[in-house]
């Protein structure tokens, strides 16, 4: 939401401890992907294991990341939730206020929300192409503190580990403005993915967030 402003910090350090394989150098290309193509068969088996898997790569102030989960809530309702925009204050811990300012005729959404306890500002131009996919970047015609760049996508599908599974990916990309300094990006990224993909957890999960 991706549509998720949450993932203003993910930059960094990932979760899995095998040798990851490249990360996408366009979410354009990526997006066209399947997300379980884009994963190692390490990742493939932790996945299986945890229900999620995780991978960051931080190249100076450019971050890159994603996650895959495999949930049991069904695709509609994730979707639905999705697209609900002002309901991710409800669903995604660290965002404080969502606010739709413009809903253009082709489905494009202009958002403004406030993020962590700081309530920073960041403004959200989102997009839904086809079915299963939310498009994201930054709204440069707005104030946004933090971030320089920002673009990324949810993409919502059967996982083929189960049919009772929805497989949801979230992948980003972001350009930290010089005023961060690489120790705060690095601390929020830790739990930045998870944050943002912890409703579609079950509350047991091992990977706690």
């Amino acid at each position: 939401m991706a549509l998720v402003v949450v993932v203003l910090a993910v930059a960094v350090h990932g979760f899995v401890s095998v040798p990851p394989a490249r990360l996408p150098t366009s979410l354009n290309v990526a997006e066209r992907i399947a997300p379980q193509s884009l994963l190692s068969l390490e990742e493939e088996i932790r996945l299986g294991r945890y229900g999620s898997v995780e991978r960051q790569r931080r190249r100076g102030r450019v971050g890159e990341a994603f996650i895959v989960v495999d949930s049991a809530l069904p695709p509609d309702e994730i979707w639905r939730n999705l697209v609900d925009v002002e309901g991710w204050t409800r669903l995604m811990r660290g965002v404080r206020s969502a606010t739709v300012r413009e809903r253009r005729r082709d489905g494009t959404l202009r958002a403004g929300f406030q993020i962590t306890k700081l309530r920073l500002p960041a403004n959200i131009i989102l997009r839904a192409p086809q079915a299963g996919y939310v498009r994201f970047q930054l709204d440069n015609q707005c104030t946004n503190l933090a971030v320089d760049g920002l673009e990324g996508y949810w993409h919502v599908a059967p996982s083929p580990n189960a049919d009772s599974l929805t497989r949801v990916c979230l992948a980003a990309t972001v350009s930290a403005c010089r005023i961060v300094p690489n120790a705060a990006i690095d601390y929020v990224a830790s739990k930045a993915l998870r944050r943002a993909t912890a409703w579609l957890r079950a509350p047991d999960d091992d990977l706690a967030v």
